[in-house]
């Protein structure tokens, strides 16, 4: 497993020589919760920074850089 952050994701790939995007997402959760729970997971999900530490994958899309 390489757990990794959204910024440390960043870092390697402009280590690396790639420039490009990363973010945070969820898979889509077909869950039956009340209104109050899908009101907090909006919040946790949604809302920087708590989404920062509740956001399930990083994602990135990145390009080689050309000198």
């Amino acid at each position: 497993v390489n757990e990794q952050s959204m910024w440390s994701m960043g870092r390697a790939l402009r280590k690396a020589g790639f420039d490009g995007k990363v973010w945070l997402d969820s898979p889509p959760q077909n869950r039956d919760e009340s209104p109050v729970m899908a009101s907090l997971r909006k919040v946790a999900f949604g809302i920087p920074p708590m989404r920062w530490f509740f956001e399930r994958e990083v994602f990135a899309v990145a390009g080689k850089i050309h000198s």
